[in-house]
């Protein structure tokens, strides 16, 4: 069964631990024995993207973290761990992709309001973004547009 989440505590010692890996350019997994005495294998998880920059994503990186002592495992378990990085790589990547459209498509949205289109316009625009910005509705929504202005 799968264990359960480490302490908050042990979780921030982890990420420390994974950034002062990628400040010293050290390549995974990295291994600590945590407060709560468990020794634990971190896993980054390697964007197909470009610009992957330390400045850039060390904020938002992903890891797989095992509760268990990598050195002590053989290459061909070490390789299938890799393959499963490989994997969430391709799915973290996949969202990515998914929140990039739904961003741009909403940016358009809000410009045509920002510029004055007639209604219509943005109606016609809502439609065609919908499935998008809303996937798995079924349905078309309602959308209701409210632009304010407040002056003093």
């Amino acid at each position: 069964g799968a264990a359960a989440e480490p302490p908050a505590a042990v979780r921030a010692q982890l990420a420390g631990e994974h950034l002062a890996a990628r400040r010293q350019g050290r390549r995974g997994p990295q291994r600590l024995t945590a407060a709560d005495g468990m020794t634990y294998s971190l896993f980054p998880i390697h964007s197909g993207e470009a610009g992957d920059e330390v400045r850039e994503t060390v904020l938002s990186d992903w890891l797989l973290v095992v509760g268990a002592d990598a050195d002590e495992w053989p290459e061909e378990r070490l390789d299938l761990l890799y393959g499963v990085t490989q994997l969430i790589a391709v799915e973290r990547d996949r969202r990515n992709a998914s929140r990039t459209v739904r961003r741009r498509l909403a940016q358009e949205v809000l410009e045509l309001v920002h510029t004055g289109a007639p209604p219509a316009e943005i109606a016609a625009r809502l439609r065609v973004a919908a499935p998008v910005l809303l996937p798995g509705l079924g349905t078309a929504p309602h959308w209701q547009v409210v632009v304010a202005r407040v002056e003093w």
